[in-house]
């Protein structure tokens, strides 16, 4: 159970806040456009969401995109 609560719930909701501080932390470094800020936290979720559910979970590439993208749209509003 406890490991159910990690993985559907925890996790996903960790990965939002760094994709959120990474977004921020490139908007900060670099002289970035407003229009591209979703696109880059899109492209970050993606990275991070194939990376912890498609290669560490084990649910497959596919899936890990979709969660990537869910995770990417999420962090930024």
């Amino acid at each position: 159970m406890v490991d159910e609560l990690l993985e559907y719930l925890l996790w996903p909701a960790a990965q939002v806040g760094i994709i959120a501080a990474l977004t921020e932390l490139f908007k900060q470094t670099f002289i970035i456009k407003k229009e591209l800020i979703p696109l880059i936290a899109l492209g970050l979720g993606i990275i991070c969401g194939t990376y912890v559910y498609g290669i560490v979970s084990k649910y497959g590439i596919l899936k890990g995109v979709l969660l990537g993208v869910a995770l990417g749209l999420a962090s930024t509003g």
